[in-house]
């Protein structure tokens, strides 16, 4: 039977209403302009009546400029057995005739589909029901007053029809159609937005010169120049990564990992360096011992960002490193997760071998924004799970995003604009379950035992007057227990959000399923609205039940955690004030400002943005 045919068999069985129970049309613009975009959300509860589903979906629609046409793109996840989507006539609640198709009719039973069902141009001549005949501006009359929708059928081919998720011939997930756009959000936006405002405030830090210590001595230091990042430690060797932004065109400076000897911790030596990738920041690293059949050493394994505009084709992703000799760095592989529009690559990370098998976690943030909102499919999802038991060979192995598994969308318009994107990833000692710092939707934990299907376990909310900014999350070994920071760069929030900087929540996940906050600390700047530096806590990283807390402008700090409802402060680091050399971050004025910390054995590490690297050693 001819195709067209069937579209018009199809539509026809699908009105349910007639044109005039659709209500009143609402006014005409006449022959004005229409927004030049407009986007479409699905689910399953916009559908009448509404159907319990884990599909999602988003259809994007670009207007040409002089109206002729319409440009879309059919992005749906977690769906079965898809026959056919359309455009329906019709306000939210109501059921309404279909005016056009964006794809099928295809056979019942498909099986499983993620990624773009469907893309292609509509035209006057594509219109059919009501619409049939009549110039595509009445179509885009209906999508700009929120008079029509989208919606994707599916069929098991097994009678009867309708019987749930995978066999919902009426709709399974549906969104109605308006304008709206998905403002580009950077990983560190809070961080920049925060510099700029302490500039335009006249803020004029005035931080000592020396460094304060309680219960910590200051054993040696080393300048590494500006814009450093995290820290690790392993073997005797530090590791510091390099920020970047595409403020400006002097501020991606690609200077890659350093790698400092620390034989004599006093007088630490930057003995080699792992190479940045050009218009890339290597802000987070992890190096670990990995032993299996492919690899036997030092692994240093890199999360790589775009540090410069958008277009330049410069992707993100994980970098792997041998660094068995330190002093000699060797290149294993890029795994690339694609240049991205929202997000920007990999923003932190977590390496870890189970069994023989490693793998690396990846926080990819914004890439689901990347893949729904901006119709890059292949960017994927924010969580990648990657197994590097051949570090010259990583592979995907799986995704999971708030988005596509919880329904969660990536802006949430408000009285508080809440966003949703992965910050930073951790495992737990035995590497089955995930810590993944999700922003404002909190710290999720995902089961990951099969690392081909990660399963949600439960995650920590928000309440309404809490800024939010879940920015890392990391267990207590041998504890029930979680650590999550706060970033938070606002200590005068909007009405009715809590004043103060960022601090840190103590979290009991004994059910995982229900993890239950039952502490917090910060200090006494992050209490306050202070606004002569950045008081926010940044980096956690948890030694036995000692937690360390890197802090920006309040150095570090060190919790105990014995009795873990009432955390207490036993020691802390302010280092001396620098400028930032780059004369980005309140330029003319120096400043403490602690990226990251590191613990192993007697030795902490302290990455200062603006200085370089710390060695420290508790008091006896």
């Amino acid at each position: 039977m001819n195709r067209w045919i069937l579209r018009g068999l199809w539509a026809l069985s699908l009105v349910l209403v007639s044109v005039s129970g659709l209500g009143a049309a609402p006014a005409s613009r006449g022959r004005e302009a229409f927004p030049g975009n407009f986007i479409a959300v699905l689910s399953g509860d916009e559908e009448v009546p509404p159907v319990p589903t884990r599909a999602r979906g988003v259809a994007r629609f670009d207007v040409a400029p002089d109206g002729s046409a319409i440009h879309y793109q059919l992005i749906v996840a977690n769906i079965r057995n898809v026959v056919a989507a359309h455009i329906h006539l019709g306000p939210r609640g109501v059921n309404g005739p279909v005016v056009a198709f964006l794809f099928g009719p295809a056979s019942p039973g498909g099986g499983r589909f993620d990624g773009v069902l469907a893309e292609g141009t509509i035209t006057a001549a594509d219109l059919i029901g009501p619409l049939a005949g009549k110039p595509l501006h009445d179509l885009l009359e209906a999508m700009a007053s929120g008079n029509a929708y989208v919606n994707v059928h599916t069929n098991d081919g097994v009678p009867p029809t309708n019987t749930g998720p995978g066999d919902m011939a009426t709709g399974e997930i549906r969104g109605q159609i308006d304008h709206r756009t998905f403002p580009e959000v950077d990983p560190d936006q809070a961080l920049l937005e925060a510099n700029a405002r302490l500039i335009a405030s006249g803020a004029r830090p005035a931080f000592d010169r020396a460094p304060r210590l309680r219960n910590l001595r200051l054993v040696g230091s080393l300048p590494l120049g500006g814009f450093n990042a995290d820290v690790w430690g392993h073997r005797g060797f530090a590791y510091v990564g390099t920020w970047g932004t595409a403020a400006r065109t002097d501020t991606c400076p690609a200077t890659g990992v350093k790698i400092i000897d620390l034989a004599d911790p006093a007088n630490p030596q930057w003995v080699a360096t792992a190479p940045g990738r050009p218009g890339t920041s290597s802000e987070d690293m992890v190096v670990a011992r990995i032993n299996t059949r492919f690899f036997h050493g030092d692994l240093l394994a890199v999360g790589i960002q775009r540090c410069v505009p958008f277009g330049q084709g410069v992707e993100g992703g994980l970098d792997l490193w041998d660094v068995t000799d330190p002093r000699a760095p060797k290149h294993l592989a890029f795994f690339s997760v694609g240049e991205g529009q929202f997000g920007r690559g990999v923003h932190e990370m977590f390496l870890f071998q189970r069994g023989d098998r490693a793998y690396a976690l990846l926080a990819d943030p914004f890439a689901e924004q990347d893949t729904f909102f901006a119709g890059l499919s292949h960017r994927g999802l924010d969580f990648k799970l990657v197994d590097v038991t051949d570090p010259r060979n990583p592979v995907l192995v799986s995704q999971w995003g708030a988005f596509t598994d919880l329904g969660i969308l990536p802006i949430q318009p408000g009285p508080v604009t809440r966003v949703s994107f992965l910050h930073s990833v951790w495992a737990d000692e035995t590497g089955t379950m995930a810590f993944l710092s999700y922003w404002d939707t909190g710290m999720v934990l995902l089961d990951i035992t099969d690392p081909a299907k990660p399963r949600f376990l439960g995650r920590t909310l928000y309440r309404p007057h809490e800024e939010g900014n879940d920015h890392s999350a990391i267990p207590v070994p041998g504890n029930r227990l979680a650590i999550v920071n706060d970033e938070d760069f606002m200590p005068v929030g909007p009405s009715g959000i809590e004043d103060g900087w960022g601090y840190t929540r103590i979290i009991d996940i004994s059910d995982p399923t229900r993890p239950v906050e039952i502490a917090t600390f910060a200090t006494a700047n992050a209490r306050s609205t202070r606004t002569d530096g950045f008081f926010s806590v940044h980096n956690p990283f948890v030694r036995g039940r000692t937690l360390y807390l890197s802090w920006y402008s309040d150095g570090v700090r060190v919790v105990d955690l014995s009795q873990p409802d009432t955390p207490r402060e036993i020691a802390s680091f302010v280092p001396p004030a620098h400028p930032d050399p780059f004369n980005f971050f309140l330029p003319g004025f120096a400043f403490p400002f602690v990226w990251g910390v590191w613990v192993g054995g007697d030795t902490i590490l302290a990455s200062d943005i603006n200085f370089g690297l710390y060695v420290l050693k508790h008091l006896p």
